[in-house]
Formats: structure tokens, sequence, C-alpha cells
């Protein structure tokens, strides 16, 4: 944190660090950010946060200026998305223990990925706290580092006051010495950990058995039409890694399988995607599929590659059939590809459609 500066008011001047630049700043506070000064022209910002989708909020202040310290309990596979620029400068407490393991709170993959590209990682087999350092900033709160945090009510509070940012870098530096260090001989462990936890049928926290499926709650229900697309070598490569990479979410009774989509970007992890192939007559609609990672191709557009689960032997139905359903969720039976549902009562009397009376009689 640099030296509080009084804030002049030449509209060139630069403040706390190159966060504000003088031509936002009117009356103490900066119009592109909302950052406040005292009196003194030291920023004064605290804010506390509560809700769904906070990722978006934290992820933003983990992109900032390190170099950065963490101590985050539980990593999805996504934490390395939701963590931005955390690299080889950079310190991550989790808690990698066995339980955390073998209930999938911790993903090995998440792990993997981090230390591939550098991040220093320790394991604390007690950690249940959610910190995020910067060199100015700090994120105090209750969200892990996954997708799942984002689906729940959840509170933070993001704050650049020089105290507390102090106190929380001081508390990660004291776990860090602590911790077990996490190198590769841990992650090669915590994949067995984790393989055998999933082959015994212990399961992910959250995520209920195939007697209801998609797990609720469920965000957003995505429409998309089949169509016949050839891929790449490079897009082929990229289905198969993205698929093997999460068979950590493989669960009796569902499958794992990887779709590529040239133009889809707007879908997330844990959305459901209802995909439809339409001939003269009328329109198989399949049945819902989580969506359990996507992943972006370097040089291939703006395709994305996503990693679907989905219920064995669970037919579609007939378009035709449901059409008043759909109708009644707002939408267009005659214009669905692209279609997004974020509403829950519409969400919930679509994916009741293939829940009633088990078989609907629908598309063999």
């Amino acid at each position: 944190m640099p030296d509080p500066t009084i804030l002049p008011t030449l509209p060139e001047w630069v403040t706390l660090g190159g966060c504000c630049i003088g031509p936002d700043v009117v009356d103490r506070r900066c119009e592109g950010c909302g950052h406040e000064w005292t009196a003194e022209g030291t920023s004064t910002e605290t804010e506390l946060h509560f809700g769904t989708d906070l990722w978006d909020e934290i992820t933003p202040v983990a992109r900032r200026a390190g170099p950065r310290r963490a101590a985050i309990a539980f990593l999805g596979n996504d934490a390395p998305d939701l963590l931005g620029k955390f690299c080889s400068r950079d310190r991550l407490v989790v808690n990698a223990g066995s339980r955390a393991l073998a209930s999938g709170a911790t993903s090995p993959v998440a792990l993997e990925t981090l230390f591939e590209r550098g991040v220093q990682l320790r394991s604390y087999d007690r950690l249940h706290a959610k910190v995020i350092v910067t060199r100015e900033w700090a994120v105090i709160g209750s969200s892990n580092a996954s997708n799942a945090s984002n689906r729940s009510e959840e509170a933070v509070v993001i704050t650049c006051d020089p105290t507390l940012v102090k106190d929380a870098r001081t508390m990660v530096d004291g776990l860090w010495t602590q911790s077990v260090v996490i190198d590769r001989e841990f992650i090669m462990r915590a994949k067995r950990i984790t393989k055998d936890a999933s082959a015994a049928g212990t399961g992910v926290p959250g995520v209920i058995g195939t007697e209801l499926f998609p797990p609720r709650p469920v965000r957003r229900v995505h429409f998309a039409e089949n169509e016949s697309v050839e891929v790449s070598a490079e897009v082929h490569e990229a289905m198969c890694e993205a698929r093997t990479a999460a068979r950590r979410e493989s669960r009796p009774g569902l499958t794992l399988e990887s779709w590529w989509d040239p133009s889809r970007s707007s879908a997330r992890a844990e959305d459901v995607l209802i995909r439809f192939t339409c001939d003269d007559d009328d329109c198989d609609v399949e049945q819902p599929s989580r969506i359990v990672s996507k992943t972006k191709v370097p040089g291939a557009g703006n395709g994305w590659v996503y990693v679907l689960q989905s219920m064995r032997d669970r037919d579609g139905v007939w378009l035709s059939e449901v059409a008043d359903t759909l109708i009644a969720a707002e939408l267009d039976v005659d214009d669905l590809n692209g279609a997004i549902v974020d509403d829950p009562d519409f969400i919930e009397s679509i994916l009741e459609l293939w829940e009633e009376d088990g078989d609907r009689g629908g598309p063999p």
C-alpha cells in the first residue's frame, strides 16, 4: 500500500497506486470504480456483498496487482478461472485433507491446474476460511472458489482499508507456515483418494442422486439445436482432454460427454443445456444435461468445448407434446435455438417434463 497522498486538484493526477485517473475523480469519488477518499486523501472503500454470483465481484479483485495471498477452504474444478491471474509469485492455502478430497469438496484437477501455472500451494486440513489478499485489497467472506458457491447465498467484504489488508495478509502468512506443501506427488495421491471415493459412491456435497436430475437449484436453462459440425484436430483433442479432466463427476446412472459449440459462450458450468434435433415433422427434444465445464480452444474462433452430464436411458420428448409448457415459459417454439430461461418457476416446469411418470413415450 503506498503512503496516503492528499488528493490534488490537478485533473491529470493518478492516485492510489494507479487505480483512479484524475478525470474520473469528482468530489473525492472516482466515477469509474466508485472509490472514495477521506479529507486526507486515503481510499476508504469497504463494501459488504451478499447474494449469489459473488465471484463476479471477487474475480476482478483477485486479478489486481500482487503478490497475492489466499486461504480458501475448498476449490471446484473451475477455481483456476475464478482466481484470475494467480501465478508463480502467489500463494494459496486450501483444505486438501483426505475428507475434503473424498467428499469432492476440493478438486485435485483444480490443484493440478494451479500447480502447473506455478502457484505455490499448501494444504491445511482444518481450514474453513475464505480470504484473498492482493497488494492493496482483501476479500473476506464465505465463498469457496467454485461455481457451486456462485449458486448459494454468500457474503463477502471487499476492502482496501490498509489495516484490514495487513491483518488479512498476516493471517494467511501464518497459515502458510503451518501447512503441508502440495507438490506433484501430493496431487497424484489426491487424485487416488478422489477416484476411490467416487468408486465407493461417496458423492459430492449438494449433488443429489439420479432420482432428481439435474440437481437443484438450476440457475439457467439454454436451448441449442444439434447441428452437424466438422471439428478440427485441435478441437477434437480438447474435447477428449476436457472429458478426461471431468471424470471425477462420474456417478452411477449418469453419463459424461464432450460437446463442441462453435458460437455459444454465455453458458456457464452448472447451467443446464437442452438440445434438440428437428426434421420435417417434429423436433426430438433431448433430456436436460448439466454443464460440468467449459473450455476455450485457442485459435478455434468463438467456440467452446462443454462437458455435459446426463442420465442414462432417459428418453427425449417430442416438441409438439411439450409446446404448451414451453410457450407458457415465454419461449418461441419456432425459434428455440439460443433461447435462455432464468425464471425459477419456468425452469422447474421445463425440467419436470422429463420427471413425470418416468417415461413419457418420447422419441426412441
